[in-house]
């Protein structure tokens, strides 16, 4: 998607010659002001937007507010993978689904091997099947714990923040074993999609390094590319077709301009017909409004280094807040 937004505009401005300037996509400079500009609107509208978010996961989605600069730690990205199933084979898969991490034995052999789970302070496991768990202490919660599969089959364990206990929260550092593994039938280990040695240590950490990765990617893989598009070409050539020239003063509604209502349409548009999680949300039709702010710092400044900007900022107000909620 990205490079369809940046390469259709590209190819038909260079075939008509049309200047990238007017369409404020000539990237060869980045303007302090206009980057101050985005940060700054960015900064006015997070309040705003936590106080709404916060009445809607509550009130609306009946979620649990637990604020706690621990939930900032996250679970390496590339665990975030579906589950394997190999008919014939013994597989041990480590992954997260949505920042809870899940221990899956398919095809277990009770009694030939143990998985050892230690971290580096005290944790419970929030659910367990088919496991048998013992803490390696006589206090509970535990750094450490032993689970052994009990039946044949699939044995799972789930880690989550919401179901720690007063005296315990994640782990920042977790180290899984497999122990006294019987070589003809050990299981295949696999951490996200990713195979590793059953001979090694699995170590994982819960780092802020995601917060970094995600700001990256929506800078440069969204906010960008949707910019060039919708706010550089599109808004621009619905008011070609309006009939507005630059020298012109633009007809506004509340202090945005036709063309950038238009385009808010069809920004809010493209983000309904895309499905999340293999459903279609209407609520995704919300974007529009935050567009509406996109096509103002177009407006404003000529350019949609703003724009991009603030779209990135306001992409990561949503992960940055929906961490508390449970």
């Amino acid at each position: 998607a990205a490079v369809v937004f940046i390469a259709v505009p590209f190819i038909i401005l260079r075939r008509k010659n049309e200047s990238f300037h007017r369409f404020g996509i000539d990237l060869e400079k980045f303007p302090l002001r206009h980057i101050g500009l985005g940060l700054a609107v960015t900064a006015v509208v997070f309040p705003l937007y936590a106080v709404g978010y916060h009445v809607w996961e509550t009130q609306i989605e009946e979620r649990q507010f637990s604020p706690d600069i621990d939930n900032y730690r996250q679970w390496p990205v590339e665990l975030e993978a579906p589950q394997l199933i190999e008919p014939d084979d013994e597989i041990l898969q480590i992954r997260t689904v949505s920042n809870q991490l899940w221990v899956e034995w398919s095809g277990a052999t009770p009694d030939k091997s143990t998985l050892e789970a230690t971290g580096d302070r005290p944790f419970v496991w929030s659910h367990s099947a088919g496991f048998s768990l013992t803490p390696d202490t006589a206090t509970d919660p535990a750094e450490r714990w032993q689970a052994s599969p009990q039946t044949p089959g699939d044995a799972r364990l789930m880690l989550s923040a919401r179901d720690q206990p007063d005296d315990a929260s994640l782990p920042h550092r977790l180290q899984l074993d497999l122990r006294e593994l019987d070589p003809e039938i050990a299981p295949r280990v696999f951490v996200g999609t990713a195979e590793q040695d059953v001979d090694e240590p699995i170590e994982l950490d819960r780092t802020h390094w995601w917060l970094i990765l995600w700001a990256l990617t929506h800078l440069i893989l969204v906010a960008l590319p949707e910019e060039y598009f919708y706010r550089g070409y599109l808004q621009t050539r619905i008011s070609d077709l309006l009939g507005v020239s630059e020298d012109d003063e633009p007809s506004t509604f509340l202090g945005f301009t036709t063309a950038n209502w238009i385009t808010s349409g069809f920004f809010a548009l493209g983000h309904l017909l895309v499905p999340v999680g293999g459903s279609f949300s209407p609520a995704r039709g919300a974007v529009f409004f935050p567009s509406l702010i996109f096509g103002w710092l177009r407006d404003r400044t000529g350019s949609i280094i703003a724009s991009t900007v603030f779209h990135a900022g306001a992409n990561m107000m949503v992960l940055i807040a929906a961490v508390h909620y449970f």
